[in-house]
């Protein structure tokens, strides 16, 4: 598909560009600056989603509007142009069927940071005592009042987080929680790291502390820095359009959702009487009134009518036509989705 859409847009004197999931930096930068650009929804979502992580980094609407302006080094580094115009090939699938699926970044949060975090949670556990300052009931640990007015005057040397009274004591049942489980059972030590189980994986923060508990390398947390749906993608837009075989059962949601209509497109060169449209009630009523005065002019004239149509429908498709490339022009750039997840 790709090979013989490359050649055809070259012909009209079009610029275009694919982007694979194998492409070098590089040449996602300069395919997203091309005229047309060829792309997966997947990697465009995702590489759409990079870019605004970056762009967050600085805090503030004004001033990543400044950086936009004086093009500073991180805005070149961008990979997308923005989102100007797109065109949506399989709109079942990518529009309807994946609407809800989303799109995560994951990174790793700074392991020296998650050390001292750990090394601070481990310490404060260690000062409380059963029954007095907790309680314990399965692997549910409780503070008591003491264990809170203790937690809290204790806290008052430490800053950050540990200020925060519901997020301190989180931390400190959870590490009350490290302290008590057992190696070899709970989890186990080898090759110089911690291994836990698949359902204690899900807790945020135990590993580290059992790191730290065991005296070996602290690694960062597995984190989702973004997350986004193809549906609220597609709705940033400036223009968007879609093509479907048939949209008789999308066109409500893609109306409601996207603000897309729906209208049928012909082939601009069909000229053939085979292809020609079927005449209205009102016209096949005059065309019967006429064939009882003459039946070859009631030939002619259900011809005519239907090379009329034929006409209209190919002046609504040149005006389309037309209507896409001056879009295409004032935007200077425009995206094809390929709508498969590869």
């Amino acid at each position: 598909m790709f090979s013989a859409l490359e050649p055809r847009l070259a012909n009209w004197g079009i610029g275009s560009a694919v982007v694979t999931p194998g492409c070098t930096l590089e040449r996602r930068r300069h395919a997203y600056r091309t005229a047309v650009t060829i792309v997966s929804a997947r990697e465009a979502l995702a590489d759409y989603l990079d870019d605004r992580l970056r762009s967050s980094q600085v805090r503030g609407e004004i001033g990543r509007k400044l950086r936009r302006l004086v093009r500073t080094g991180d805005e070149l580094e961008t990979r997308t142009s923005g989102l100007p115009f797109g065109i949506v090939l399989n709109t079942q699938q990518t529009l309807i069927e994946q609407a809800c699926e989303p799109i995560t970044i994951s990174g790793r949060t700074d392991a020296a940071r998650e050390k001292v975090w750990a090394e601070t949670a481990l310490s404060l556990a260690r000062s409380l005592e059963p029954e007095q300052h907790y309680r314990v009931a399965g692997d549910k640990f409780t503070l008591t009042e003491n264990g809170d007015f203790k937690l809290s005057q204790m806290a008052m040397v430490l800053d950050g987080a540990w200020r925060n009274a519901q997020r301190r004591n989180d931390d400190v049942t959870l590490a009350l929680r490290a302290l008590q489980m057992v190696s070899g059972m709970d989890y186990r030590c080898m090759q110089g790291g911690v291994e836990v189980s698949t359902p204690l994986r899900a807790t945020p923060g135990l590993l580290q502390l059992l790191q730290v508990r065991e005296g070996v390398p602290v690694t960062g947390r597995s984190m989702a820095r973004g997350k986004l749906t193809y549906q609220r993608f597609f709705q940033r837009y400036l223009g968007l359009a879609g093509l479907s075989d048939d949209t008789r059962f999308l066109r409500s949601e893609l109306w409601q959702v996207y603000g897309l209509a729906d209208f049928e497109l012909m082939p601009a060169a069909s000229r053939d009487i085979e292809e020609l449209p079927a005449l209205s009630a009102a016209e096949e009523q005059f065309v019967a009134a006429v064939s009882h005065v003459s039946t070859s002019l009631a030939g002619q004239t259900a011809r005519w009518l239907r090379q009329w149509h034929a006409r209209q429908r190919r002046r609504a498709a040149t005006r389309l036509r037309a209507g896409l490339l001056h879009q295409d022009a004032r935007v200077g750039t425009l995206t094809a989705f390929t709508g498969r997840p590869d």
